[in-house]
């Protein structure tokens, strides 16, 4: 498959993530984003986002073990609504000590094994794609 298709269907199937884990937020304007992966990529899917839904997403980037302790800084006032990409072990620790909300996408059955293990392990906190 050629690079710029599978970005292209990377990107159809995070905008689909981020707007199902998103449905309580985006009754507001924005959404706080932490991003723990690649800036093009941090960048691509805040723009499909916003694009998809109107929503703008005002979003850093950091590394996974700097957005847990933000994360677990944040446990009593959470400000980010959504925390997405990088390596799964700090979104395992987090799910351990309750600092994720449980969700469930529909389309769970459509991931890898890798993935669908990860939610269960986590009791539907993680996930990956």
């Amino acid at each position: 498959m050629n690079t710029s298709l599978t970005r292209h269907l990377q990107s159809k199937l995070l905008v689909l993530l981020l707007s199902s884990a998103l449905t309580g937020a985006v009754q507001a304007a924005t959404v706080n984003a932490i991003c723990s992966t690649d800036q093009s990529w941090c960048e691509m899917a805040a723009q499909a986002f916003t694009k998809a839904t109107g929503v703008t997403v005002l979003q850093t980037r950091k590394a996974t073990g700097e957005a847990l302790a933000q994360i677990r800084a944040e446990a009593a006032n959470p400000k980010t609504d959504i925390w997405w990409g990088g390596t799964g072990d700090p979104f395992l620790q987090a799910a351990e000590m309750g600092l994720l909300t449980p969700y469930r996408p529909a389309y769970i059955n459509d991931l890898y094994g890798w993935s669908v293990r990860q939610y269960a392990m986590s009791e539907n906190k993680v996930g990956g794609f």
